[in-house]
């Protein structure tokens, strides 16, 4: 499933989006459209298992406004697509502060909104083509790649730890072969028992690594500069 978010305190912006949306050429079957009028209305119906795609959000609101909403859903859904909707040219450079994907005009949403929705949806289903499937207590897992935060070595064990945006799970599978057969450069070794997604690398100062997930790992002095730009020549290509 993808699901779509549109919040802007306006009803005919609401509906005349879903319209927009609705109204693309083979839009895949399991495309779901919600909508919401206002910041506040969106994050109360969130249920804990709940992920959204993509996010329309318009920028001046009553209450928490769309640039504050776009930071809440960047933390609660690293992977989420932003679009800015403003009724005015001169909002669209405030969009830069939450990294938005893209910002369209309100009178030009009927002609950008279709191109824009079918780029993004054929880049989810390619991401969502990178997927490992893991035998649990409770069954199988698939865990996609884009959700994975990290992975150590268990201490102790022939495990491994995923860390991912829905929990926590484990394998048994060396670290070296797992990273062989994943075959991914997004992901990297921070440290010997350490790889982490570059794609919820948050920043890095100094010897530590933070994860949008505010978890914190430490490099060792003779691997920090190898990392360091590993993660630099790299960011901007995942």
């Amino acid at each position: 499933m993808i699901k779509i978010g549109i919040v802007d305190d306006d009803e005919c912006v609401l509906e005349e989006a879903r319209a927009c949306i609705e109204s693309i050429d083979n839009l895949p079957e399991d495309v779901e459209i919600a909508a919401f009028c206002s910041s506040e209305d969106f994050l109360s119906k969130i249920e804990e298992n709940d992920t959204y795609d993509i996010l329309f959000t318009d920028i001046q609101m009553d209450g928490m406004d769309g640039l504050e909403l776009g930071l809440v859903a960047r933390k609660r859904f690293p992977h989420i697509y932003l679009i800015i909707l403003t009724a005015y040219a001169t909002y669209a450079v405030d969009s830069y502060m939450i990294d938005a994907d893209q910002y369209i005009l309100k009178s030009q949403m009927e002609e950008r909104i279709p191109s824009v929705i079918r780029k993004m949806i054929l880049e989810i289903q390619k991401k969502r083509k990178k997927f490992r499937i893991i035998e649990t207590a409770n069954g199988s897992v698939k865990i996609f790649y884009q959700d994975i935060i990290s992975i150590k070595k268990v201490k102790g064990s022939k495990y491994v730890e995923y860390t991912t945006i829905r929990g926590s799970f484990k394998e048994r599978v060396g670290l070296e072969q797992l990273m062989e057969e994943m075959n991914c450069k997004a992901f990297i070794f921070a440290e010997r028992g350490y790889v982490v997604n570059i794609r919820h690398v948050a920043c890095i100062e100094k010897n530590v690594i933070s994860m949008d997930n505010d978890d914190r790992i430490t490099i060792s002095r003779g691997r920090l500069v190898e990392v360091r730009m590993k993660i630099n020549e790299q960011w901007g290509d995942v």
